[in-house]
C-alpha cells in the first residue's frame, strides 16, 4: 500500500460512522500494546478538531479501564509467573526496595511515570505486582493520562498545519515502527535496570 493510500484509508476510518470506536478500543488496550497510542490520538485530533474534548475524555477513560486490566494481570501473574520475571531482572533485594519505595510514594510515580513516553504496561503490571491501593491507583492513572492527553491535542491543535504536511511527508509504517521500536528499546532498558 503506497503513503497515499494508507493515509486515505486511515481517513477513511476517521470519518465513518464507527470513528469513535475505532478510537477508544486501542486506548481500552493501551496496557497491553506494543506502539505508541500518540499516533492515532493525533491523527484523529488533525481529523477531528471540533472533537478534541471527546478525545482527551475517552482517550484517559479508556486507558484507565485497559490499566485496571494490566494491573488484575500483574496481581495474578506475581503467583504463578510474576515473580520469576522480576527476579530476572532485579535481585530480591532490590525488588523488595523498590516495593518499599513504590509503596511509600506511589501517587508521584504513577502521576509522572503516566506522562512519560515509558511503556505504559511498566506501570500497570508493577502495580499490581506490588498490590497498590487499587482505587488510588485509577484515579492517578486516569489523571496522569487526561493530563497527557490534553496536551498532546493542545499542541496538534495550536501546530495542527504543520503536523499535517509533517505527516503527509512520512509513511505512516514509518512512524509506526519508529514507536514500536522506541517502546521496544525502553522496556529492554527498563527490564535490565
Amino acid at each position: 500500500m503506497k503513503k497515499q493510500g494508507i493515509l486515505q484509508w486511515l481517513r477513511k476510518k476517521v470519518h465513518s460512522p464507527y470513528s469513535d470506536w475505532i478510537f477508544v478500543i486501542p486506548f481500552l488496550l493501551e496496557a497491553f500494546l506494543l506502539f505508541p497510542l500518540e499516533i492515532v490520538l493525533t491523527f484523529f485530533t488533525l481529523e477531528k478538531p471540533e472533537k478534541s474534548v471527546f478525545y482527551i475524555i475517552s482517550s484517559a477513560l479508556s486507558s484507565a479501564i485497559g490499566a485496571s486490566i494490566g494491573y488484575l494481570v500483574g496481581a495474578c501473574a506475581w503467583e504463578t509467573i510474576g515473580q520469576k520475571l522480576v527476579y530476572m531482572a532485579i535481585t530480591p533485594a532490590t525488588f523488595q526496595k523498590l516495593t518499599a519505595y513504590y509503596a511509600k510514594c506511589h501517587i508521584p510515580v504513577i502521576y509522572i511515570g503516566g506522562l512519560l513516553p515509558l511503556p505504559f504496561k511498566m506501570f500497570t503490571l508493577s502495580a499490581g505486582f506490588c498490590r497498590l491501593p487499587f482505587l488510588s491507583f485509577m484515579i492517578f492513572i486516569f489523571l496522569t493520562r487526561l493530563t497527557r492527553y490534553a496536551l498532546i491535542i493542545f499542541a496538534v491543535n495550536a501546530w495542527g498545519k504543520r503536523v499535517i504536511q509533517f505527516v503527509d511527508q512520512l509513511s505512516v509504517r514509518m512512524l509506526l515502527l519508529s514507536g514500536l521500536k522506541l517502546s521496544l528499546l525502553v522496556s529492554c532498558a527498563w527490564i535490565l535496570t
